[in-house]
């Protein structure tokens, strides 16, 4: 199966190292935001990423560490050095020792990148509140909107569409509801 493709930032000194890194990660079918060796750079442009690999070589590097973590982006560690070098904020982060494979960080940063995306997600609570919110809009009766709602509801699970991704499934509620309203209002009112 085809995953999507992602922007990953690259936070690497070395250039040689960060040339490879940038190329293989295109290989990989990625976008590569920077390299950058320069933090004040990286930290500028981390609202492109989605994820981002960081080496680290000195204590100053964590502020684009900091900077990702606010801004919920997932991240992983390059290093030649030992764990110990690590503050307590940052000891849950995934560490890859140099050398290490690039595929494997990939394949690391593609699975925090969907729990990101997964946990993003409205739950079904809240398109089902927005549902019965819209439906009152459109309908006064309550115990009608509420019909309506369990109608839409019922066609959804009767007729799941496949592959539908995640974010458009509140789109898709909102789409039937409107239809069943246009199309069988006096039902939903009796």
């Amino acid at each position: 199966m085809a995953r999507e493709p992602i922007s990953v930032m690259v936070v690497e000194e070395d250039y040689f190292l960060a040339s490879k890194l940038a190329s293989e990660i295109r290989q990989g079918g990625d976008h590569v935001i920077g390299p950058f060796d320069d933090i004040h750079d990286a930290i500028n442009c981390t609202p492109l990423a989605q994820v981002a690999i960081l080496n680290i070589g000195s204590s100053d590097d964590f502020a684009v560490a900091d900077s990702l973590l606010h801004n919920e982006i997932p991240f992983v560690f390059l290093t030649g050095r030992g764990c110990e070098v690590m503050p307590r904020q940052f000891r849950d982060q995934h560490i890859y020792t140099k050398p290490t494979t690039t595929p494997l960080i990939l394949a690391d940063l593609h699975a925090q990148h969907a729990a990101a995306e997964a946990q993003r997600l409205p739950s079904i609570e809240t398109v089902v509140i927005e549902l019965l919110g819209e439906a009152r809009a459109l309908i006064r009766d309550p115990g009608a909107a509420e019909r309506l709602v369990e109608s839409v509801l019922k066609q959804a699970i009767a007729h799941p569409r496949a592959g539908l991704p995640g974010g458009s499934r509140r789109q898709h509620l909102q789409d039937l509801l409107r239809e069943e309203y246009r199309l069988h209002r006096r039902r939903h009112l009796s």
